[in-house]
């Protein structure tokens, strides 16, 4: 898993131009990172599974500065966080 996973951040990169995705500015590969939208805890991974917790719709590639600007607060934003979660979950059904 953590393979593929790091065969998809850099193909995420390679594909944004070594771009943050927040702030547009260009950065070094090892200065970017992929921040979850919504917390990949474990209490989020086993209720929820890791094809929604590490979907691509989940992740965003952001540099340190910008990584916490994306996540959702599931105690602070609930609807939009499980609008999220849902969506994925929608999306891995009819695949």
């Amino acid at each position: 898993m953590k393979i593929e996973a790091d065969e998809a951040k850099q193909q995420r990169i390679q594909d944004s131009n070594y771009t943050c995705e927040v702030c547009n500015k260009r950065f070094g590969s090892s200065q970017l990172q992929l921040a979850h939208k919504v917390a990949a805890t474990k209490y989020n991974i086993k209720e929820y599974g890791r094809t929604v917790m590490y979907h691509k719709d989940m992740m965003v590639l952001t540099c340190d500065k910008c990584n916490d600007s994306v996540l959702i607060n599931r105690a602070a934003n609930p609807i939009e966080a499980m609008e999220l979660i849902r969506k994925i979950q929608d999306e891995n059904r009819l695949e």
